[in-house]
């Protein structure tokens, strides 16, 4: 294997990029961290180094007002793609003639894999560090994690582990996991889903072999490098070994897990990328822009020229002339007045010969319009990056849009889910299998469920639909544009299939009504006919009244 001799540092430098800029930008904005220490802002400063740079900084940073635009767009991609609980499926790897059930063992085998998995995925089984801390979690939310890492990242790198006070020590002083006579159903009480940092854990590929390995690195409590590496060997089995520092002899364990590994790393292109990036920092500028707008020109200003203020006039024989001036306040607001004047004009003697002409200008508050309709445009212009412009017509921004034109924009945000999906469905299939196999080997039951194949799939849910969405889909089902099963799935129905079986009910329960009805006006209609007709018959004394109320009566009254 092409990891036999990795050491600690060795499996640390296989972890991609984790020393880029990038990452770090990208990590710190979806966390809302969009000060970066200045690093992010964009507006105009001092030069670096120059008089005056630390307080500029200091004090654009106590004005900076961030919108938050790339954590909302990666959480409603996440809650897209992974907010709604996967389905799982089982079968067996046998295949099965036509019209065959499985036999009586293997659908107990499958019940009990499909009972097991769906109480440890609504367990608390899932394990996540935010800011430092580490929390429990559902094993549905790690996967919310490492989805929106993947969306930052490329990388969305899942581990499953037992903790490590678990445990034992052999008598030749080796650790082992030993939970023989537990069952399955207790060891998977103790398995862990865990979504490790992308700078610190990734799954890597040899060019050569196509042989995968899971490398996951840290630091032990003596601050000593660490890591966890996991393989499958020549011989099938899975081998999960931890090394440290830059010792190549390492402690290995072999599990039988069907030739599955205890990590996994979901992978896609980078959605947050340089283009969004730059918009978000234009975005940050036009809101910080706007704020700052309010204190420099927000109020009314006045200026007043060639005007003596109010105030008062004393004797003092320090001043020019022997006379002091002590300003007054300016009253200001409703039901106020202020009596202004001229400044007085002296002549060589220092006598008043006249006194100026006052003025007054007022400066109105400057609009933000300008901010506020950059700001809005750079939002959107973030939102048709991120394939998610379907979002202003829910906010009733994007009323003016067509119905189609939010359908298209729907359809877009789809297709951008669906790449994603793919990464998601693979490490769904990796999860399942690969915690019923470690479950089962770990129990002293290896390869218990390995006549199963199992597989996972995300549920795509792009939210709530628009009037003019759902007005939008039925016109082109009604202009025979898409098809009665499409409609229903554009519409949000999870259940398509049950929902057109309905349908299918109801309008056959429709025309048996309006058959009914038919055959009724038909009867009435004959009726409204022949009775006239026979009435007169009977009054013309051709035939009796007993016999046109039998004509009338069902099978001629027999």
């Amino acid at each position: 294997m092409f990891v036999d001799k990795w050491t600690a540092k060795e499996a640390a430098e296989a972890v991609p990029d984790k020393s880029e800029a990038w990452i770090r930008a990208n990590l710190a904005f979806a966390t809302g961290d969009h000060w970066q220490r200045g690093v992010a802002w964009i507006g105009p400063m001092l030069a670096d180094g120059s008089e005056g740079y630390t307080t500029m900084l200091d004090n654009v940073e106590r004005t900076f007002v961030p919108q938050n635009a790339i954590g909302e767009i990666v959480d409603r991609h996440v809650a897209g793609v992974i907010g709604e609980n996967p389905q799982k499926h089982l079968e067996l790897k046998r295949p099965l003639p036509p019209d065959a059930e499985p036999t009586s063992d293997e659908a107990t085998l499958l019940a009990e894999a499909g009972a097991l998995l769906s109480n440890w995925w609504g367990s608390q089984q899932g394990v996540v560090t935010r800011n430092g801390r580490i929390s429990r979690t559902s094993p549905h939310e790690v996967f919310q994690e490492a989805a929106r890492a993947m969306l930052l990242t490329r990388r969305g790198p899942l581990r499953l582990v037992i903790p490590a006070r678990l445990l034992t020590v052999t008598e030749d002083g080796r650790s082992e996991v030993d939970f023989s006579g537990q069952g399955i159903a207790g060891v998977l009480a103790k398995i862990h889903l865990q979504h490790p940092s992308p700078t610190q854990a990734t799954v890597a590929t040899d060019p050569d072999s196509m042989d995968q390995a899971g490398a996951y690195t840290y630091q032990t409590e003596e601050k000593q490098a660490a890591a966890e590496i996991c393989f499958v060997d020549e011989t099938g089995k899975t081998v999960i070994r931890l090394v440290k520092a830059d010792v190549t002899q390492a402690v290995d364990y072999a599990l039988a897990l069907d030739g599955r590994l205890t990590m996994h790393e979901m992978e896609r292109p980078l959605f947050v990328d340089e283009t969004k990036r730059r918009l978000q920092k234009s975005l940050n500028l036009a809101r910080t822009s706007e704020s700052r707008n309010i204190v420099d020109g927000g109020f009314l200003e006045r200026l007043y020229f060639n005007t003596q203020m109010p105030g008062t006039w004393s004797d003092d024989s320090s001043a020019a002339g022997g006379q002091a001036f002590t300003p007054a306040k300016v009253n200001l607001g409703p039901n106020t007045a202020n009596f202004l004047q001229g400044l007085p004009i002296y002549d060589a003697n220092g006598q008043i010969t006249g006194y100026t002409t006052p003025s007054a200008v007022f400066r109105e508050p400057t609009p933000a319009d300008v901010f506020v309709d950059t700001a809005a445009d750079l939002y959107t212009a973030l939102l048709h990056e991120a394939n998610q412009l379907h979002v202003l017509a829910q906010r009733g921004s994007g009323q003016s849009a067509s119905g189609e034109f939010i359908v298209q924009a729907r359809a877009d945000f789809e297709t951008s889910l669906r790449q994603t999906k793919s990464a998601i469905d693979a490490a769904l299939t990796w999860c399942f299998g690969a915690v019923l196999s470690l479950a089962a080997a770990v129990a002293g039951q290896p390869g218990r469920f390995d006549a199963l194949k199992i597989s996972g799939t995300a549920v795509i849910n792009s939210g709530p639909l628009s009037i003019g969405e759902r007005e939008a889909i039925i016109s082109a089902y009604d202009k025979n544009l898409i098809s009665q099963e499409t409609a229903v799935r554009m519409l949000g129905v999870e259940n398509v299939s049950a929902e057109l079986e309905r349908i299918e009910g109801e309008v056959a329960q429709k025309l048996s009504r309006l058959k009914t009805q038919a055959e009724i006006m038909e009867i009435l209609g004959r009726a409204a006919v022949a009775l006239p007709a026979a009435v007169q018959t009977v009054q013309d004394g051709e035939i009796s009244d007993a016999t046109i109320r039998g004509d009338f009566v069902p099978d001629g009254g027999n």
